[in-house]
Formats: C-alpha cells, sequence, structure tokens
C-alpha cells in the first residue's frame, strides 16, 4: 500500500463502476498505509501527515503546513523503537521572568546577566534543558522556584540543568551541573563557585581558616596529635563568609576539613 495516484473520485460522468472501485480503493489504500512513499505525495493539503520511507530501515512521520514539512517522529524498524526529532537549541535572554516555557525547543541557552526569579507559566509537565552563557544568580523559592539546596544559585558560563514545570507558572530544577564539574583541589587557597577545596591540615594548635571571598559551607573535624582519643570528632559545619577563622588553634589538637565556594 502506498500513496494515491490520484486522490480523488470522479465528481462527473461517465466513469464506470470499475473506474470508481479502483479509485475508491486506492485512496483507502493511501490512507490505511499513512500516505506512505519516498516523498511527500502530490495531494497534500495543510494538515496532510505523511510517512517518509525513502530510507531502508526508518520511517519519518512529516506533518505538511502547506508550505513546509515538519518531523515529528522516526520510526527505526530494525530496532523496534520511536526516534524523537532533533531538538536544537533555542535562545532565551535572562530576565527576572525568563519564559522557558514559550521557547520552541527543549535545549534552550540562557543569555546575559539579569536574576531569575521565575521561568515563566507552561503546562505541568513541561520540561527543559538550560546552558548558561554567562554569570547570574538562579532566585530560590520553595513553590514557584524549587532549587536544589534550597538556595540561590550563581551561574557559570557552560553551567547547566535540567527544570519541570509543576504547573500555575512554578518549576523545579531536578538537576543542575557546574561546567568546572564538583573537583576536590587539596590544600589549595581558593575555589571556584560549586568547588570542593580541603582546608588544613595545619600544625598541631594551629587554627582552620576558610579560603579568602564569597561564602562557604563547611565541614570540619578534629584529631589529637598527640594519639589520645578524641570523644567527638567532628567539630563544627554550616555557612561562613570566606576567611573566617572556623577553629582556634588549641595544644596538641590538629583541625582538617572541607569547604563548598557557594558563592562569590
Amino acid at each position: 500500500m502506498t500513496q494515491a495516484t490520484i486522490y480523488s473520485v470522479p465528481l462527473v460522468g461517465p466513469a464506470t463502476p470499475t473506474v470508481m472501485s479502483q479509485r475508491i480503493n486506492n485512496n483507502f489504500d493511501a490512507i490505511i498505509s499513512g500516505h506512505s512513499g519516498p516523498s511527500r505525495p502530490s495531494y497534500a493539503v495543510a494538515g496532510t501527515v505523511w510517512e517518509d520511507t525513502s530510507v531502508a530501515g526508518s520511517v519519518k512521520f512529516y506533518h505538511y503546513d502547506g508550505s513546509d514539512d515538519i518531523l515529528l517522529r522516526t520510526i527505526d524498524t530494525i530496532n523496534n523503537r520511536v526516534v524523537p526529532p532533533p531538538q536544537t537549541f533555542a535562545t532565551v535572554a535572562s530576565a527576572a521572568t525568563a519564559d522557558i516555557g514559550a521557547a520552541t525547543s527543549q535545549n534552550v541557552t540562557v543569555t546575559g546577566t539579569t536574576t531569575i526569579t521565575s521561568f515563566g507559566t507552561v503546562a505541568a509537565g513541561t520540561s527543559r534543558r538550560l546552558v548558561f552563557s554567562g554569570i547570574l544568580t538562579l532566585t530560590h523559592n520553595a513553590t514557584s522556584l524549587i532549587l536544589p539546596g534550597g538556595a540561590n544559585i550563581v551561574t557559570a558560563a557552560g553551567d547547566s540543568l535540567e527544570a519541570v514545570s509543576l504547573g500555575s507558572g512554578n518549576w523545579m530544577v531536578t538537576s543542575y551541573t557546574h561546567a568546572a564539574g564538583v573537583t576536590p583541589r587539596p590544600n589549595a587557597t581558593s575555589g571556584a563557585i560549586g568547588e570542593w577545596v580541603k582546608i588544613g591540615p595545619g600544625a598541631a594548635g594551629a587554627a582552620i581558616v576558610l579560603p579568602a571571598g564569597g561564602s562557604w559551607a563547611y565541614f570540619c573535624f578534629v584529631f589529637n596529635s598527640s594519639g589520645g582519643a578524641i570523644n567527638n570528632p567532628v567539630s563544627g559545619s554550616g555557612v561562613a563568609a570566606g576567611g573566617s577563622t572556623l577553629l582556634a588553634g588549641s595544644g596538641t589538637l590538629r583541625y582538617e576539613g572541607f569547604g563548598w565556594k557557594i558563592q562569590a
């Protein structure tokens, strides 16, 4: 079954019953075979959906809008699977409301440096993958813009995230990836946002101090250089400004920990 040679029936006579039945059968065959063929059928009108069988092992479904064929999906008939159409990157400028739901693709590049407090309103379940071209702030909101960790995020060029609409203008960011990764940097003196930095170990009795600049989340623990037991080795955790002294030196105690830079 394939496309009809003539997609119509005679409207004026004379036409024999045989001609009529053949024409009708051809039209029905075209319908039940999805108007399949190596190219768009000549009788296609705006709204026609047809199947492209020009490549062995795959069937492409197109929607003809009157001027262009829009790819809907591809059927891989060798591996029995459905392949969605390619999603090229759309661009959305950063703004208080960066309307990613209105983008024409699931993949979106966000440009600019304006703080974002909303991703706009779109149907619940709509998903988007974002890549940021620069530094801006995503403002956490427990209802309308739910971010991992429940805190604001300062982006860097190349950072990416995945977000899902909850409906009514509310979004949840389900994952966030730093372009630089989250990389341990033993004994580093500074860190990029999102990087873990080892702080210490210092000499016995030395204080433990965060690297300068920005804000840091930290976790510290303590050792006894003399070999004695420490009943509670966890000494503290929290958030503090860069350059802060977390624990003052004390006798034979040696402090060590990790800091995570969360804001520039």
